[in-house]
């Protein structure tokens, strides 16, 4: 199996985002990837229909282009861009690379952009911080702490958001020392008192951000989620999200449409 020696921000991230184009539907591709011989050729490896016509300009650092995903997600400042170490073409090309494990790893994304874009101050609670812990990297040893001071603020805050995070497994990338995967979100936020210290709990979410957003009215887009290794020199099955994650720090998003 190959090892990575990839070392983990360690730092709390959190939303910005630029308010640019795009509109979520999803996508399809070009060329079949890892394990594609197993499928009909016109399907991924999760099932999903490929396109070859039509393609994102950049087309050529992806495995294959899904139907249902538009090129404007393809074709977005994503993380490999900057620091380039593998494009998803090139990842998909690792020894240790499986759909077993790219499912995994998307798994564990949206696990954690489910629970930081639902949180109701009527109900959360420390489960709705474990659920977060359970798929994040704890290197750093304040993220437990911080968890839980964000569940405290919602409650006197009077916070609620609504949203849905859906990765994209055929998207990981590597890229200045961390893993990436691509997913697509939405989010409204219904409720809050104060615009102070965090709305969502992201780092990159700013309160001047914040003021560009309307309460009640939903947004939709697609980010870059960060992965790190859980242990140094690992492998691919060792890895969880970032404690530096963020969904929107490398986010484009705009109002959704009705």
């Amino acid at each position: 199996m190959k090892k990575f020696v990839i070392t983990s921000l360690a730092v709390l991230s959190f939303v910005t985002a630029s308010i640019e184009t795009t509109s979520l539907i999803a996508t399809a591709s070009s060329t079949p990837a890892i394990e594609q011989e197993k499928n009909d050729a016109s399907k991924d490896p999760w099932g999903r229909a490929i396109r070859t016509t039509n393609l994102p300009k950049n087309y050529k650092d992806f495995p294959y282009i899904l139907e249902h995903i538009p090129n404007v997600m393809y074709e977005g400042k994503h993380k490999f861009k900057f620091g380039e170490i593998l494009t998803p073409a090139q990842f998909a090309k690792e020894s240790d690379y499986s759909t077993k494990t790219m499912s995994k790893w998307g798994d564990m994304v949206e696990q954690y952009g489910n629970q930081i874009l639902n949180v109701d101050y009527r109900t959360i609670d420390q489960k709705w911080a474990d659920k977060v812990l359970a798929v994040q990297n704890q290197q750093n040893i304040m993220v437990r702490k911080n968890l839980l001071k964000y569940v405290s603020w919602v409650k006197k805050n009077h916070i609620r958001i609504e949203g849905k995070l859906t990765a994209e497994p055929s998207t990981a990338s590597m890229g200045e020392g961390n893993f990436f995967m691509m997913a697509r979100f939405k989010f409204k936020i219904i409720s809050y008192d104060k615009n102070k210290d965090y709305i969502i709990y992201d780092d990159w979410f700013t309160n001047n951000r914040l003021k560009e957003i309307a309460k009640n009215v939903e947004y939709e887009g697609f980010t870059d989620i960060q992965l790190d290794l859980t242990t140094y020199n690992g492998t691919l099955d060792q890895v969880k999200v970032s404690d530096g994650a963020s969904i929107n720090r490398h986010a484009t998003f705009k109002k959704a449409k009705r």
